[in-house]
C-alpha cells in the first residue's frame, strides 16, 4: 500500500505543479492541507496530510473555489472537491490496486468517515462485475 500510495501523491503533486501553483510542505500541527487561488500555493502538513486532503485541495486549486470561512461543509465548492476527490482516488485505487475493498480504499486514502456511503456506492458496480 505504501508504494500505492506514493504513486498517487506523486500523481497529485504532479497535477498541482501543471496548474502553475506553488507547492509548500509545513509541519503546523493545526494544518493539513490548505489552498490559496490568490496567490496559488497549496500548503500542506506532510506527516499529518491524507491524499483525500491533498487532492481534494487540488481540485479547490482546479476549479478556482473561493472560500470565507476556513471549512463549511456546506459550501458547494466543499461539496464539489469532495466529490472530484473521491472520483479520482476512485480512479487511481481501480488502476493501481483493483482490489474490491470500499473499507480498504477509504483508509489507504485517508476518507473521512461521512463519505462513506458515498465510497459504497461507488465500489457496489465492481462488486456486481466481480460476481
Amino acid at each position: 500500500m505504501e508504494l500505492m500510495h506514493d504513486w498517487i501523491m506523486a500523481d497529485v503533486l504532479k497535477n498541482i505543479r501543471s496548474l502553475d501553483y506553488d507547492i509548500e510542505k509545513l509541519p503546523i500541527t493545526n494544518l493539513s492541507a490548505t489552498t490559496n487561488n490568490q496567490r496559488k500555493v497549496i500548503i500542506y502538513n506532510p506527516d499529518s496530510v491524507t491524499l483525500f486532503e491533498i487532492t481534494e485541495e487540488y481540485f479547490h486549486a482546479l476549479k478556482k473555489h473561493h472560500r470565507l470561512y476556513d471549512y463549511d461543509v456546506l459550501n458547494k465548492d466543499e461539496s464539489e472537491a469532495h466529490s472530484l476527490a473521491l472520483k479520482y482516488l476512485f480512479a487511481k485505487w481501480c488502476k493501481y490496486v483493483g482490489v474490491n475493498d470500499w473499507l480498504q480504499f477509504s483508509e489507504a486514502m485517508g476518507v473521512p468517515s461521512e463519505h462513506y456511503e458515498t465510497v459504497i456506492e461507488m465500489f457496489k458496480p465492481l462488486a456486481i462485475e466481480q460476481a
